[in-house]
């Protein structure tokens, strides 16, 4: 089962920006209903683990390993790919820290920066680490 979201930093309000055919999301002010750059398929690959696909471009979020800062958008399939595999923390009042699998650490919204962050930071206190599901119908 899957499910298309939109996802909202709580840190600047901004929406992840899957781009089309970029190699890098970016962080974005518009609306994101109806914009398809905006929009992510959540895919549920079994024990609360999820890929997030950008509807626009159909590449893949990729947390990256350990020692990476930046996450990328890649066209690899996600089932057996931890890179591409992510959890959902709830962190209170309809908010979620995401999580990579393959390198433990969280998306970064960041305070109106134009590009988002893994971070190895708690999530739970900062509002950088939190995000805000939208569900698009």
């Amino acid at each position: 089962m899957s499910l298309i979201v939109a996802i909202k930093s709580v840190s600047s309000g901004n929406y992840l920006d899957g781009r089309a055919g970029q190699s890098n999301p970016l962080m974005t002010k518009r609306p994101a209903r109806g914009d398809a750059y905006l929009n992510w398929t959540l895919e549920d690959l079994g024990n609360k683990i999820y890929a997030i696909r950008s509807v626009s471009s159909h590449l893949y979020l990729d947390g990256r390993g350990p020692s990476d800062s930046d996450p990328l958008m890649t066209n690899r399939q996600p089932i057996g790919d931890n890179y591409l595999q992510w959890t959902f923390e709830s962190t209170g009042d309809n908010k979620y820290a995401i999580k990579s699998v393959s390198s433990g650490r969280y998306l970064d919204g960041r305070g109106g920066e134009s590009n988002p962050l893994v971070t190895a930071r708690n999530p739970q206190g900062d509002n950088y680490l939190q995000w805000v599901l939208e569900v698009m119908l």
